[in-house]
Parts: structure tokens; C-alpha cells; sequence
């Protein structure tokens, strides 16, 4: 069977546009060293046989100028700043995105070869099996699959922007449009 997703609810209000749209979000680093802004929504924990999915629509306003400042997107262990274990998206000052799999402090990772973007894009990795993960950018497999360093403990859902280093002079400014995850049966 397949569990369904769930979606945020969240709402903002766009100034530009003078709309209120559901399910978006903005993520924003601030200008001061080790700021940090995040949406974390339900602790995810895998059952035994498992496959899970994850999901984001996203694009960037505005990038960074300064500092060190990472974006997250996905499973992490939790919502501190800094370097966390999970599996998730990670892009830092305007690079391309990543897909991490990061455990015990050890990460394995995909370049999706994709660089943040005003346009919308659809970033998703899927479990083959439990001991491999594909990244997806725009619903088409991207590199290889990631098989090692793949956590096994409960993870949170995560949305954040990490001011890591340094003094950052432009926020670097994300909105995710949607997200979603799902989990199907291994077999």
C-alpha cells in the first residue's frame, strides 16, 4: 500500500503580489553571523520495510553575498544550526544543490549538478531499497544512488537556512512553494 503525503499549511502573505498564498513558505538568513531560520514540521520515524519519499518545490529570491550560508531541505535528526545527520537537500552560497546522506557525522553525497534558480524546481529523493537512495530533480533521476552513511534514527521534516560563517551582507532568501513526503512498502 501507499501512505499518502502530507502537505504543509502553511501561509504567507506576498507583498509583490498582495495575495495570500497556502502552502508557502519564505526561509531567510539574516545579516549577523549564525542566524538561522527553519520550518520543522512532524518527527518522521521509518517502520521496518519502509521506503520513504521526499519531495520539495522550491526557488530562490535572493542569493547570498558574504559569509557561509547553507539551505536545507528534507530529513534531518534535528533543527539545530550547522552540519545535522539526516538526508536531505543541501546547497551552500548559491552552489548546486546536493543530496546528503549523513550519519554518525560522515555524509555521503550526489551534485545534482542543478544551481539554485528564481524559477520553480522540484527537488525528491526516493529509497530504492533501504540501503539506497536516488536523488530526482524535476522528476527525472539525477547521478547515482547514495548507499552508504544513510541514518537509521527518527528524523524530522526540515526546511531551514543556516548562516554558518562570517558576516553575511544579503540574506540569501528561499521559498518553498510545497512539500511532501510518503512512505511505500519494501518488498
Amino acid at each position: 500500500g501507499i501512505a499518502r503525503y502530507n502537505v504543509t499549511a502553511v501561509r504567507v502573505t506576498d507583498a509583490q503580489h498582495a495575495t495570500t498564498w497556502k502552502g508557502e513558505i519564505d526561509l531567510a538568513s539574516g545579516t549577523v553571523a549564525t542566524t538561522y531560520s527553519r520550518m520543522t514540521n512532524v518527527v518522521y520515524g521509518v517502520r521496518s520495510a519502509e521506503l520513504p519519499r521526499f519531495k520539495v518545490i522550491c526557488r530562490r529570491l535572493t542569493a547570498s553575498v558574504g559569509g557561509t550560508v547553507d539551505c536545507y531541505l528534507g530529513y534531518r535528526a534535528n533543527s539545530s544550526t550547522d552540519l545535522q545527520d539526516g538526508i536531505y537537500f543541501r546547497m551552500t552560497n548559491g552552489a548546486d544543490w546536493f543530496l546528503v546522506a549523513r550519519n554518525s557525522g560522515t555524509e555521503s553525497t550526489v551534485d545534482m549538478g542543478i544551481a539554485p534558480t528564481t524559477s520553480n524546481i522540484i527537488l525528491e529523493f526516493r529509497f530504492n531499497t533501504a540501503t539506497s537512495i536516488q536523488a530526482y530533480y524535476n522528476n527525472r533521476p539525477v547521478g547515482a544512488p547514495i548507499m552508504s552513511n544513510i541514518p537509521t534514527g527518527i528524523l524530522g521534516i526540515h526546511a531551514g537556512v543556516d548562516t554558518r560563517a562570517a558576516i553575511v551582507t544579503t540574506a540569501l532568501v528561499m521559498r518553498v512553494s510545497g512539500w511532501g513526503w510518503r512512505t511505500t512498502r519494501g518488498g
